[in-house]
């Protein structure tokens, strides 16, 4: 009996994992399949991917309300970054995109199928779950609420690169930027987001972690800056050769007013920037400013206060002074032109009244009723909002802060090219970029020994301005 029901249950278990494995074997052979193919393309979609990420960044920046209990506006974060209030969920929301920013370059970086398929199976689960059961539920239905399809539409955008990459796989070779495969005036122009803060910075450390390679981080951020600026005075050459200057020939006046005159225009502008601010912010842009707070004291030449009143929001109250009868006698005096003594000790009570206006706006006409009494506020413009945080500097304090610090930079850009003629005046720099190239192709096939060889022949170029006068002439001489 014991023997049968034994025999019945592995025959059970064994129906019960050949049924498994009909169910696991496929999904593994089609993972395999996908990390392994038989033929594939390389291509490269991480760019696309990224500026995918950016988008929703952004979004999510701008339009936290539309993710979380906010039910106003998009001045609901800015009000509270502006108190220095940083919202919980939002500062979730914006690490965690950001925090996927990261571990894309990393994966990126390491060429890891595997990873990346991980990745995408987290994301794709969790953010849909998230999208439509969660979210709904926190603010209001899907289909009400734009913001939020706006940015699922961009996410699914980034899905399908993805897929897209993962069918064909990273690229076996990683050289350098994608901005530095041309050289025109607009790569020229997207190559000046390294001016953003942290983010060249940022770019390098990672790819120092995560690329295999013999050089330190000192070197290999060394080897970026010179390929970073060999490849700003390619494109300088480049545009030198398809818009050549003749020999012995003036500058036309176009370009001389329409850069030369732009240049001074803004040098003026900054100088006087500060007085012109301060001038023209309020009585230009300026916003009306109702009073929240008015206090009122009554008072007669030598006497004691009569009343002392104050106003917060819609309610208001008076602190009267109950006079005494030797204060009346003294001020009946006085109304009589006879001499007298201001002095008093009397007691206090609180009494309240109300101060009315018929309607908004300017009084017109006669308003005054037989309760009550007609206040006239002259109240001065105030700064917008969105000017605050130069409003709130003084004139002087925005010559520190902003005219200096500005000023500091043009300076840097005027002076001192005496010193960087041996790196800037270069006629050729063909090979130069070449072997910066040479360098990150050794890298990728693992060739770390030559790496280092080549490595050191960069430095001593830079080190030897003979030989880099050798290395920079044109190529018919």
């Amino acid at each position: 009996m014991i023997i049968e029901k034994l025999r019945e249950q592995v025959f059970k278990a064994k129906a019960f994992v050949i049924k498994f494995m009909d169910f696991y074997i496929p999904i593994k052979q089609f993972f395999y399949n996908l990390i392994h193919p038989e033929y594939s393309a390389v291509t490269d979609v991480y760019v696309l991917m990224f500026l995918a990420d950016t988008v929703d960044f952004i979004i999510i920046v701008f339009g936290f309300w539309a993710f979380g209990l906010q039910k106003h506006s998009a001045a609901d974060i800015t009000s509270s970054l502006s108190e220095d209030q940083v919202p919980g969920p939002f500062l979730v929301m914006v690490l965690i995109q950001f925090g996927t920013m990261v571990v894309d370059r990393a994966l990126y970086l390491r060429k890891s199928v595997m990873g990346k398929v991980i990745f995408q199976v987290v994301l794709v689960f969790g953010i849909h779950f998230w999208m439509f059961f969660i979210l709904p539920h926190v603010t209001a239905r899907f289909a009400e609420n734009t913001v939020a399809q706006m940015w699922y539409f961009v996410k699914c955008i980034y899905f399908g690169l993805s897929a897209y990459q993962i069918r064909c796989g990273y690229p076996t070779r990683v050289l350098g930027n994608f901005l530095t495969k041309s050289y025109n005036y607009v790569n020229l122009f997207l190559f000046q987001f390294r001016l953003v803060p942290f983010l060249t910075e940022l770019r390098a450390v990672m790819d120092w972690v995560w690329t295999d390679t013999s050089l330190s981080l000192s070197s290999w951020i060394c080897v970026e800056d010179i390929y970073a600026h060999i490849f700003i005075l390619k494109c300088w050459r480049e545009s030198e050769k398809r818009y050549p200057q003749p020999r012995g020939q003036k500058k036309k006046k176009v370009v001389k007013y329409g850069m030369g005159g732009m240049i001074v225009v803004l040098l003026i502008c900054i100088v006087w920037f500060p007085l012109l601010f301060m001038s023209l912010v309020k009585s230009v842009a300026g916003v009306v400013n109702p009073p929240l707070d008015v206090s009122l004291k009554i008072t007669l030449a030598g006497f004691q206060e009569l009343s002392r009143g104050a106003k917060a929001e819609t309610a208001s109250g008076k602190l009267i002074q109950k006079l005494s009868d030797k204060t009346k006698k003294e001020l009946i005096k006085i109304l009589n032109g006879q001499p007298a003594n201001s002095t008093n000790t009397s007691e206090q009570v609180q009494e309240w009244w109300t101060v009315n206006q018929a309607k908004p706006g300017p009084l017109e006409g006669d308003y005054r009723t037989d309760v009550g009494v007609d206040i006239y506020v002259f109240s001065d413009q105030v700064s917008p909002p969105s000017l605050g945080f130069l409003a709130g500097y003084s004139i002087m304090g925005l010559y520190a802060s902003v005219v200096l610090v500005i000023g500091k930079f043009v300076r840097e850009f005027f002076s001192g090219i005496s010193h960087t003629i041996m790196f800037e005046e270069l006629p050729n720099v063909d090979r130069i970029l070449k072997l910066c190239t040479d360098i990150f192709l050794v890298r990728e096939t693992g060739e770390l020994d030559l790496e280092e060889d080549m490595y050191s022949k960069l430095i001593f170029l830079y080190r030897s301005p003979e030989t880099m006068i050798k290395w920079t002439r044109e190529k018919t001489q």
